[in-house]
């Protein structure tokens, strides 16, 4: 990854198409690097569901003027992401939360300590499967590292929270909500009680996503519609 410091800053510009400044080295770097290629397919994912989001926003409120998502924002917002890409068990038993909402479960168990650690994905896959009953709809995420999860519970619906570590070093937790169908489809961007989350409606499942970084929540996030596809 350190021969690529230097064309990361012309990947947004590839993402939108725009190529006439960026330098014909950069150019043949994306074309043999799988990480500069991962990352701009990022952008363009992240680039386009905010698009979609802003759509919504126009024909949900037509009485507001939502602020246009212009091409140099999304740049902006989709930059931060392109530079962000043991077994200690403390028990298989799941923490019953009081809180019935499943998406607000969510984000109070990702704050409760892992049941497994462990950075091998088949590993934790096996876990979670003895845990809940099912296998995880996507467990091995593109560009992140696997660190454990844990296994929860909110009225009927069961939680499973895989915690993982972004390139850049931030902690990002991905719920799957077991048993709950996808309300539509795209990615939905949240504040629950104060918490800052992603609810990603795929073909594969609900997942809710939180983390210390919002551009990592948001690679998450493409990695997830990209293991749908």
């Amino acid at each position: 990854m350190s021969g690529c410091t230097t064309h990361r800053e012309f990947l947004a510009a590839i993402a939108d198409g725009e190529t006439a400044l960026v330098p014909e080295g950069t150019l043949d770097h994306v074309k043999r690097c799988a990480d500069c290629t991962r990352e701009v397919r990022a952008h363009q994912l992240l680039a386009s569901r905010l698009r979609q989001a802003s759509e919504h926003m126009e024909e949900a409120e037509p009485a507001q003027r939502p602020i246009p998502f212009a091409r140099g924002r999304l740049r902006v917002i989709a930059a931060g992401i392109a530079g962000a890409i043991v077994l200690g068990a403390t028990g298989i038993g799941w923490f019953v939360l009081s809180r019935p909402d499943p998406v607000l479960a969510a984000a109070n168990a990702s704050s409760q300590p892992l049941q497994i650690t462990s950075t091998d994905p088949s590993q934790v896959s096996q876990w979670c499967l003895q845990a809940s009953g099912r296998t995880l709809p996507a467990i091995q995420l593109d560009g992140m590292q696997i660190d454990g999860a844990r296994m929860d519970r909110a009225a009927s619906t069961d939680i499973v929270t895989v915690v993982y570590t972004a390139p850049s070093g931030a902690r990002v937790t991905v719920s799957w909500l077991e048993g709950q169908v996808p309300a539509g489809s795209g990615v939905e961007d949240r504040n629950v009680s104060g918490h800052e989350l992603l609810i990603v409606h795929s073909a594969v499942g609900t997942a809710v996503i939180t983390g210390s970084s919002a551009d990592a929540m948001w690679l998450t996030a493409a990695a997830i519609e990209s293991s749908a596809t």
